[in-house]
Formats: structure tokens, sequence, C-alpha cells
């Protein structure tokens, strides 16, 4: 399994999220989510099955991967 990491402002969250579902959707990828709230932000957590989706997620929602993530 490999994880990303995402930071959105809350003044962003339901457009961004929306991005992350459709672009996630499109795709077909199977994975997992996780997050939290963080002073005026949420971080959100979403873990792949494939280690190439993880890679592609990171560089299009501006994320970095998780190390050793055991969600």
């Amino acid at each position: 399994m490999s994880a990303v990491e995402i930071t959105i402002a809350f003044e962003c969250l339901p457009a961004r999220m929306e991005e992350v579902r459709l672009w996630l959707s499109e795709r077909g990828c199977v994975y997992k989510l996780a997050s939290t709230a963080i002073s005026g932000e949420r971080v959100v957590v979403v873990e792949f099955t494939s280690s190439a989706d993880a890679d592609e997620f990171a560089r299009r929602f501006d994320g970095s991967l998780v190390a050793g993530w055991m969600g």
C-alpha cells in the first residue's frame, strides 16, 4: 500500500474534495480516505493499492508520499 497526504484550506474543502473524488473515480483507483483537521486546514491521506496511482495523485494534488503509513 502507498499513501499520499494533501493539505486543503477549509474554505477550499468542498471544491477540492470534489476534484479529488472525480480524479479517483475517472481512473478507477482502489483507495481508502482518512482525514483530520489541523489549525484551519484539513489534512487528507489517501491510501492506494497501486504505487503508480499514488505517485500520479501526489503530482496532481501537490501531495507527498507518507512513509510507513499503516492506515
